[in-house]
């Protein structure tokens, strides 16, 4: 029988090994990758005004025989998102139901009126699938999409006149935060670009950050104008890059694309074969991303 367990801190991270560990013997990219894990806990988080405590409110995990067979998890931003993380798309019914209803008592938000929840759900579980339409979900008309890019040759590196490569061992949390606030739109808020900061240092905190790999381009004033940050599971030898940005005054220079080619053969070089990312913007399949996997979204109204 399965025994349901609500998650606490110390739960935290027995879930990302569990991460690691499905993505052995799991679909490639059945569940989270650990960036997105690492991320959401930390920065995500902190931007969103979310506690440590009620992160982990909105997680569920099931075990049989003191070994994690699913979670029901968020990303912790509270917009009624749900994601399933398993070991296997083949799950007992009285599973999945368990599943469902704790993802419609728990992880619903209430929106013009309606209590609402969308659920993403990976295109190969078909059971999945089949009851959340039984339950009334409808899929949505957008996605996500993961992309993939093998690791070869060494990346030559290509900056314009004035433009240097750096890590985190080299820049402040206060001008990575900047940069980002800049990049995603939100510079003219002061209490989030205050918030960004401690979502920087928090990210540092985390099991899998390493600054070495949290990559920036500077200008010739030594400010930080783009930005990748790469993730490496030394388990599984995969990158992924998350989060990845450029101060709209730098953009069209090929700064995010070096800052990726850095990381890149910095992993490489640690003994990654392949790399993955989070998206299917164009800009990524110009330097050689391709994708692999789609997670439909389910919404589900009441």
């Amino acid at each position: 029988m399965y025994q349901s367990k609500n998650c606490d801190i110390d739960h935290i991270w027995k879930i990302r090994d569990f991460l690691v560990e499905t993505y052995k013997t799991f679909p490639e990219k059945g569940n989270w990758l650990i960036d997105r894990f690492n991320f959401t806990f930390s920065a995500s988080r902190i931007l969103n005004e979310v506690s440590a405590q009620e992160y982990c409110d909105r997680i569920k995990i099931w075990e049989k025989e003191g070994e994690i067979s699913a979670i029901v998890n968020t990303e912790g931003e509270n917009r009624g998102e749900a994601f399933f993380q398993l070991r296997t798309f083949d799950l007992e019914e009285i599973l999945l139901e368990e599943m469902f209803e704790f993802t419609e008592s728990n992880l619903m938000i209430e929106k013009e009126g309606k209590h609402v929840v969308l659920l993403s759900i990976n295109e190969n579980a078909a059971n999945i699938i089949k009851m959340a339409e039984k339950r009334g979900y409808v899929k949505e008309h957008w996605s996500e999409i993961t992309c993939k890019k093998n690791i070869g040759e060494k990346n030559k590196l290509s900056l314009p006149e004035g433009y240097q490569i750096k890590t985190a061992t080299e820049t402040t949390p206060e001008s990575r935060a900047i940069c980002h606030a800049y990049a995603f739109g939100y510079i003219d808020r002061k209490d989030v670009v205050n918030r960004s900061v401690e979502a920087q240092k928090e990210m540092m905190n985390m099991r899998d950050y390493r600054p070495e790999l949290d990559i920036q381009v500077v200008d010739k004033n030594g400010k930080v104008v783009a930005f990748a940050n790469m993730w490496y599971d030394s388990n599984n030898k995969i990158g992924i890059v998350e989060p990845v940005g450029t101060h709209p005054e730098h953009r069209k220079l090929g700064l995010a694309k070096a800052a990726i080619y850095h990381g890149e053969n910095l992993i490489s070089e640690m003994g990654a074969t392949h790399v993955y990312v989070g998206s299917d913007q164009q800009f990524y399949k110009n330097i050689g991303f391709f994708e692999i996997e789609t997670d439909y979204i389910y919404k589900l109204e009441k």
